[in-house]
């Protein structure tokens, strides 16, 4: 269900045209501005910095839900449908007149998918290894 949430909401947020989505991607541009004004670095380096960072983060639930949600998939199919998700979201982009696709958001959201994925992964593991350094106590047999 989380996964199903989540991807309406990518989904609405990616193939809205420009002018609605602006409002939740404007964080980035205000962010960008924040860091410029603060004399890091320019607003155009900033905003593409931050711009690939957002696309990046945007996808990290996904890669995070898929691992969750089928848990016999390997790290390496997590990316493959993070990679294909995101070609799908520019292509569609790609026939809305106010929207831009990018090959590098393409990237940056394969990047998510593969860090959620393995942050699952690395979740796994750990609690693997805890199970195996202290298993459960046995049940101790009843008294007659």
């Amino acid at each position: 269900m989380a996964l199903i949430a989540y991807l309406l909401l990518v989904a609405f947020t990616v193939w809205l045209p420009a002018a609605v989505s602006g409002k939740v991607v404007g964080l980035v541009v205000l962010a960008a501005r924040w860091v410029a004004q603060q004399g890091i670095v320019s607003y155009e380096a900033s905003l593409i910095s931050l711009e690939f960072l957002a696309n990046v983060a945007f996808l990290v639930p996904v890669g995070a839900l898929v691992a969750l949600g089928w848990p016999r998939l390997r790290l390496w199919h997590v990316v493959v449908i993070g990679f294909l998700m995101s070609g799908l979201i520019e292509s569609v982009q790609s026939v809305i007149p106010s929207r831009a696709p990018s090959v590098s958001d393409v990237v940056a959201n394969t990047l998510g998918a593969l860090m959620g994925a393995a942050i699952v992964a690395v979740a796994r593991k750990r609690r693997r290894r805890r199970d195996v350094l202290s298993p459960a106590p046995r049940e101790q047999p009843r008294p007659r």
